[in-house]
């Protein structure tokens, strides 16, 4: 009986090792639970956290930590440097910054970047990044706050004045990638330049549950400056969502700055949605974009099977095929109560609302951008097309849609002439006029831009 006692509280022991293997004394006080986190004061208590998560597996998980100061130029490893080290407990920042960070590719990692590389069960909460610089020639995930984030939840954090240049399987300004997030209040402001999968806010969400919901990002807002080659967009480069019922949901966020795509999926917003049944509600883009090839779009560049409502952009855009005030390509999509107002130039299949539509039900959307068809990327003779609302559109359903033909500068609503659903109107019916409902609506809102220059998601989310 004594030998099972005593093997019991060894096992006792070995557990609340495994909990706690940090040594209190290495940090200014507490004890690592909920009610007595580590208290994180100086550098070094810092890069002890940092020393632990990268070689101790496990060592983080249900821990709990606490900045009390700023901490100024920080430029060590990524606070989980491998996918095997990732960082699985809560850093409470407490209002308090990590002012210049920076990392450059001598740093040793499996090729992730950020403050944190790789987090696991993990919960970020009230920091701000101040500052700095994040480079690599190539990488695997880049972001400046979280390289790679799983079943991590992360509110009121910031980030600010970072540059980020990685050309990596996922870049972005906040987090490179993400898979059962839930992001609320965070922002991104500074410079982003990566390869494929690159966005403002995050690089890449992907999917991997077979049903239920996957991601959600709350009140959040990137404003940037971003370039990539392909799935390229101002707040997310690329949603992927292999599974049918698996979706992320995007709410009240929005993206200012400039993107530029050197191919295709290039989205003020969003660069490319792949598959599930994401929904948008009450976005926006003042972003412009350049994209030089198809799919191009001052909203989303190209989007499967999506739900988006309630959402705008306004910002310019250039592109080759399939270009859209709104959306450059979309298929058997659900897309309602948007709108798009600043100007397109394309060659092929231009739209001021959409580029090209194939089987998606759009209603109650309107687009007032002027179509340009020239094009500075055009190498050989297309076929030429532009319409006020869509460039080309068949299958799916399009109804109580309209657009401004003074402002886009053309009387049909297709390149080809007319599109059932959708109705031409002058600036002054739109702005004046309450032809119905719909028309009132965006009355409202189009007046409000044309006097401010800008709007407010507030003022779109319910029609």
């Amino acid at each position: 009986m004594k030998k099972v006692i005593i093997s019991f509280l060894f096992v006792i022991f070995c557990i609340n090792l495994t909990a706690n293997d940090f040594d209190p004394a290495k940090f200014e006080s507490g004890n690592g639970d909920k009610t007595s986190p580590y208290i994180i004061t100086t550098r070094a208590h810092l890069e002890y956290l940092t020393e632990m998560v990268n070689s101790v597996p496990g060592c983080s998980y249900d821990v709990y930590f606490q900045l009390n100061e700023n901490i100024n130029s920080w430029n060590g490893e990524p606070i989980g440097n491998r996918i095997t080290f990732p960082f699985q407990g809560t850093f409470e920042g407490n209002g308090n910054s990590i002012r210049n960070l920076d990392q450059w590719q001598t740093i040793d990692t499996d090729g992730v970047t950020g403050l944190f590389g790789y987090t696991s069960n993990a919960v970020i909460r009230d920091l701000t990044i101040d500052g700095g610089r994040i480079y690599r020639e190539e990488g695997t995930y880049s972001g400046s706050l979280i390289g790679h984030a799983s079943i991590t939840r992360v509110i009121n954090c910031s980030v600010k004045g970072v540059e980020i240049t990685v050309n990596s399987n996922a870049t972005g300004g906040f987090i490179g990638y993400g898979q059962e997030l839930e992001i609320t209040n965070c922002s991104f402001e500074g410079v982003v330049t990566g390869g494929n999968n690159v966005g403002g806010f995050i690089g890449r969400i992907e999917t991997t549950n077979l049903n239920g919901k996957e991601s959600i990002i709350n009140n959040c807002y990137s404003h940037c400056v971003v370039t990539g080659i392909r799935n390229v967009g101002g707040f997310i480069g690329l949603i992927d969502e292999p599974w049918l019922f698996a979706f992320t949901e995007i709410e009240n966020s929005y993206s200012v700055g400039s993107v530029f795509g050197l191919t295709d999926c290039v989205g003020g917003f969003i660069g490319a949605c792949r598959g599930g049944k994401t929904l948008i509600a009450g976005c926006y883009s003042t972003a412009s974009v350049v994209g030089s090839s198809s799919s191009v779009g001052g909203f989303i560049g190209h989007d499967n099977a999506y739900r988006i409502n309630n959402s705008y952009a306004s910002g310019s855009v250039k592109g080759k095929s399939s270009v859209g005030g709104f959306n450059g390509y979309a298929r058997e999509s659900l897309i309602s109560y948007c709108y798009a107002v600043g100007p397109v130039e394309g060659n092929e299949y231009i739209g001021a609302f959409i580029g090209f539509n194939t089987g998606s039900a759009i209603t109650k959307c309107f687009s007032a951008g002027a179509v340009v068809i020239e094009n500075m990327f055009a190498t050989e003779d297309v076929n030429i097309s532009g319409g006020g609302f869509a460039g080309i559109s068949g299958g799916g359903a399009i109804t109580d849609c309209y657009f401004d033909k003074q402002a886009t500068g053309t009387d049909f609503a297709l390149s080809t002439g007319n599109l059932s659903g959708v109705q031409s109107l002058t600036t002054l019916e739109l702005t004046q006029n309450s032809i119905s409902g719909v028309v009132e609506s965006f009355r409202r809102r189009y007046i409000l831009q044309t006097v401010t220059g800008k709007l407010q998601t507030a003022n779109v989310a319910h029609l």
